[in-house]
């Protein structure tokens, strides 16, 4: 009998360790989601800001791993998602944004909105 008890208390640990350690993939999961949403609407605001004054705009972001953002027609892309919804008055366009953290310049030239990497000693 004792030898059951012993082992009926160990599957139960497991199963309390395996429900935890679900739970903490899956709160990692939904950070790093929000983290690259909170990315992709740091550019919006900053892209808005450009169109609305014309003036260039430096922006400072971190992805988290596993996501990326595009730059497509006249919107912003985090997978499927796309911002903001009816696109801007201009194309934009800009490299993948990988995983990191990434300086960005955002301008306006000939009727493009241009999102670079930025480098302080090329400007």
């Amino acid at each position: 009998m004792p030898a059951l008890k012993t082992l009926g208390m160990l599957i139960l640990a497991l199963v309390v360790v395996s429900l935890f350690l679900i739970g903490w993939k899956f709160s990692q999961d939904l950070k790093d989601l929000k983290g690259a949403r909170e990315a992709v609407l740091t550019i919006d605001i900053y892209v808005r800001e450009v169109l609305a004054s014309g003036n260039f705009k430096v922006v400072n972001i971190e992805i988290p791993g596993g996501y990326t953002i595009e730059f497509e027609d006249n919107q912003i892309c985090l997978g499927k998602s796309r911002l903001p919804e009816g696109g801007y008055q201009f194309q934009i366009v800009g490299p993948a944004l990988g995983p990191g953290h990434h300086e960005l310049m955002i301008k306006i030239e000939n009727d493009l909105i241009l999102v670079t990497e930025w480098t302080s000693n090329k400007y």
